[in-house]
Parts: structure tokens; C-alpha cells; sequence
């Protein structure tokens, strides 16, 4: 106790306190130590007597005061000692980027999810920068296991939503780019471009081409499991409204997966949903029809209409499903109806098949007489005919 920093004393002078940025970072962060000591010395928190409360409040006071700065350090410091709740983030924006993305780095290793999320509009496109970096440094695990986004309300919960389905696609683009480098650097390739050029002609380079591909779609598959766990287990059971929004920006990174296995619990599936996964279908990350989702969509969907039965017959077999399984959905047209649109729709494939099984059996017949003479040679026992 004696001589040290411990007996630094209750009260400075108020134009000091006032001023924390002519003090110097050592300074302020050695009067902040003290408050934090004194926090947890006295049990000015979590405490009930009229007393404690009125002191943990003189004390909160003069940390505000302190914190109320732009030095990176003492912004530093808050962060990473657990006081989020005092960091000003007006103050925050006028660092430069880069120390700004370190700050929101450190309150999220340190679990402090609830003062990011409340503040990320404050930080203009902060949220956009960091978000792959959040993913990368534990960002899903803060929203499946912290405990305090339970304290988030209903916007703040919707932003955590949206901003983790983005980083959870920008997090598998990044794995996929890692993984790529690091195989072609390996197998001494420089780019993939080259990789694909030698493919045809070149045992290795074709089996590294396919190792590549179906790490890839494994990456793919395991960020689509996890957020879809993420949605299950946490999202729903903390009461989010899953609206219309949050479907459009599942469909439009690809993880129309996710909407599918959640549909029931989504409000707003209406025809802007439907059109949305019918328009993007060319440059989803996965044969969305090939897994038959569409049709716990179009079960769960509002406001449907003949034009949206019509544009999921054209679709594909799943889409014609979804309609003849969930007619009642639809305004505007009948099960018969649907039923002949179907059928005309299908016609064409129908035929294009049997014309191919045609072709198929008249090049046969071209080649019969080959075929005799191989069926002949084998009948004699030679090998060759």
C-alpha cells in the first residue's frame, strides 16, 4: 500500500477529471486500474444497498469522464478490461480505421458482443470492414454461446442476424481462397486458371482439380450447417422475428438452405421471396430444386399468386411439386389447371428423351454389322474379331 498506486486518492481536481486527454495514456490508465480495483474491492456491483448504489455511481461517473477520450490506448484499455459500457463511440469514429477494427476485434474476443451490435451504426461502414474479420475471430461462437445477446432487443438482434449471414458467406469465400492458395502453391501452380487449363491433358493436375472442387463444396457445406444451427438453437429460441429481410439476404448469399429447414418460424414469405430464390437460382452456391426446399417455402408462403405457380412449374420437377403439393396457396389457379401446365410443360423433355433413345438405337442399327461380327468372334472363342 505504501507509495504505491493504490493510494491514489479518491478525488481529483474536477478541471482534470474534466479533461482526460491532457493527462497523459499511463496516467488515465493507472486512475482507470484504481476505479476497477475499487469496483471489485468495495462490491459496487450486483449490489442493493442505497449506499453502494449512490457510490458505484460517483465512481461510474468519474470513469465516464475518463473514458470520454480519443487516445487509442485508453480506448484500448477499456476494451479489453471489460469496460465497453464507458467507451464513447462518437469518440471512436474519429480514429483511423485500422485502430477502429482493432477495438471492436478486442471487445468481441472479450465477449462483449452488446455494445458492438448498439453501436455499429455510430460507425458508419465499420461493420462492413471487420465483418469478415469478426467470423474469423470467433464472431459465431460470441452469438451461439454469449450469453448477452439475451439483452439485445429486436433491432439489435435483426443487424447481428444480417451481419452474420453476410460474414458467414464472406468467412467461406476466404476459407475457399486459403485452401486454393495453399494446394496450387504445393503442387507448383500459379494460378487456377492455369490448374484448369491443364486438366484435360494431365492426370495430376485433373485429380488436384477435383481434390480442390469437393473441398470447396465441403467448406460450403459445413458454413451452411453451422449457420443453420446457429438459427435453431439460438436464434429462434431468443424470440428473433425471422421477417422477409432477413429471407431475402439467406437467398441472395446462397443459403437458401437455411430458409428452407426454418421456413415455419419466418414471417412474410410472400411473392417477393419466391421470385427472389426463382431469379437467383443461376448463381446459388447450391442446386437449390435438387433438394426439393422450395416446397417447405411455398408451404409456409403468403399471398401467392398464378404467376408465381406458373414460374415455379417452369422451374424445374420440385418447383411443380411445390404447387400441386400446396395448391391452396395459390390464388388464381385450380389443381387442374395446374395439372395441365404441368403436363405441357414436361411434354417437351418427354419427347426430347425419346427422340434421344431413338438416335441412340438407329446409330446401334448403323453399327450392327459391327456388333454381329464382335458377337460371332466371341461365340468362337477369339478375342478379336
Amino acid at each position: 500500500m505504501n507509495g504505491s498506486s493504490e493510494q491514489l486518492p479518491d478525488e481529483q481536481p474536477k478541471d482534470q477529471l474534466a479533461r482526460p486527454e491532457s493527462q497523459s495514456s499511463k496516467s488515465v490508465i493507472e486512475r482507470l486500474e484504481y476505479f476497477r480495483r475499487k469496483f471489485k474491492e468495495e462490491g459496487l456491483v450486483n449490489s442493493s444497498t442505497e449506499e453502494i448504489i449512490k457510490r458505484g455511481e460517483e465512481v461510474s461517473k468519474e470513469i465516464r469522464k475518463l473514458a470520454d477520450t480519443t487516445d487509442r490506448e485508453v480506448i484500448f484499455w477499456l476494451a479489453e478490461a471489460g469496460f465497453d459500457n464507458y467507451i464513447n463511440f462518437e469518440k471512436v469514429i474519429e480514429l483511423d480505421p485500422e485502430d477502429r477494427k482493432e477495438i471492436i476485434l478486442r471487445l468481441i474476443n472479450k465477449e462483449l458482443i452488446c455494445n458492438v451490435l448498439k453501436n455499429l451504426g455510430k460507425l458508419g461502414k465499420l461493420g462492413e470492414e471487420v465483418t469478415s474479420e469478426l467470423i474469423e475471430v470467433g464472431y459465431k461462437w460470441a452469438v451461439t454461446r454469449n450469453p448477452k445477446i439475451f439483452r439485445l432487443d429486436q433491432d439489435q438482434k435483426k443487424q447481428l442476424t444480417l451481419l452474420l449471414i453476410e460474414g458467414t458467406d464472406r468467412a467461406i469465400e476466404l476459407k475457399i481462397e486459403r485452401d486454393n492458395s495453399t494446394y496450387l502453391e504445393n503442387a507448383g501452380y500459379e494460378s487456377m486458371e492455369e490448374l484448369m487449363d491443364k486438366r484435360f491433358n494431365n492426370a495430376r493436375a485433373s485429380m488436384l482439380a477435383g481434390g480442390i472442387g469437393n473441398n470447396a463444396a465441403n467448406i460450403v457445406m459445413r458454413g451452411t450447417d453451422e449457420l443453420e444451427s446457429i438459427f435453431k438453437d439460438r436464434f429462434i429460441g431468443l424470440g428473433l422475428i425471422l421477417d422477409k429481410e432477413i429471407a431475402l439476404k439467406l437467398i441472395k448469399h446462397g443459403f437458401m438452405r437455411v430458409l428452407s429447414q426454418c421456413s415455419e418460424k419466418f414471417e412474410g414469405l410472400d411473392k417477393e421471396v419466391i421470385l427472389a430464390i426463382l431469379d437467383i437460382n443461376a448463381t446459388t452456391k447450391e442446386d437449390f430444386g435438387s433438394i426439393g426446399g422450395i416446397s417447405n417455402i411455398v408451404k409456409n408462403g403468403k399471398g401467392l399468386d398464378r404467376e408465381i405457380a406458373i414460374r415455379l412449374i417452369e422451374y424445374n420437377s420440385n418447383g411443380a411439386s411445390a404447387v400441386i403439393e400446396n395448391i391452396e396457396r395459390f390464388e388464381g389457379i385450380t389443381k387442374k389447371e395446374a395439372k395441365k401446365l404441368i403436363k405441357d410443360r414436361f411434354r417437351e423433355d418427354r419427347s426430347r428423351s425419346k427422340r434421344l433413345r431413338r438416335e441412340y438405337w438407329l446409330i446401334k442399327v448403323e453399327n450392327i454389322w459391327e456388333y454381329a461380327k464382335f458377337v460371332i468372334g466371341r461365340a468362337f472363342g477369339r478375342k478379336r474379331y
